[in-house]
């Protein structure tokens, strides 16, 4: 499912950055270029460059009590008020050892959805996701593709004009394209 999340750069060149953060229209999904074009971020190209499940119910991207307790019992955090910070987590992922199992797979989904499909300026874990990566199954028959387009429309509609956030999905989907 998540295989195109692996060959990623780890760095951005930042003036390449803000001009694909500033040509970005959240009202038209696309990147737009004046007197070149348009690149549409729709699910379709999400699907095509990341293999995303682009199909079924929408991913649920909210916070439930009873799922973040799950989720701290899981990897034995106290929980609220205060997640994990990502460097934090990274650790208790690390200290797995590459173990193989249910529990490394929430995490390493945790980590994904947090620094990637749907990055946010803290530095802790997103309750937001823990339904989703708790349920690796239910996440796979998901619209995964449709979410990544809505969070990054979401993300530059509360930007402001200045747009110095960036999504890194949105660079990265711009560098695939063909």
């Amino acid at each position: 499912m998540l295989g195109g999340l692996i060959n990623l750069a780890d760095t951005l060149p930042s003036d390449l950055t803000k001009f694909l953060v500033q040509s970005y229209d959240p009202d038209s999904s696309a990147l737009v270029f004046p007197g070149r074009g348009t690149i549409p971020v729709d699910a379709a190209s999400v699907h095509r460059n990341f293999g995303l499940p682009n199909r079924g119910p929408r991913l649920k991207y909210i916070v439930e009590k009873e799922v973040v307790k799950s989720f701290n019992h899981m990897f034995n955090h106290t929980g609220p008020p205060k997640h994990p910070t990502i460097t934090e987590f990274s650790k208790t992922m690390r200290a797995m050892k590459g173990t193989t199992d249910n529990k490394f797979l929430t995490g390493w989904l945790a980590i994904g959805f947090n620094t990637f499909l749907a990055p946010t300026t803290s530095l802790s874990l997103s309750p937001h996701c823990y339904g989703a990566v708790l349920e690796p199954d239910v996440l796979l028959k998901s619209n995964v593709s449709l979410f990544v387009v809505e969070h990054i429309n979401k993300a530059f509609r509360n930007m402001g004009e200045d747009k110095q956030t960036v999504c890194c999905y949105l660079y990265h989907l711009m560098v695939s394209c063909n």
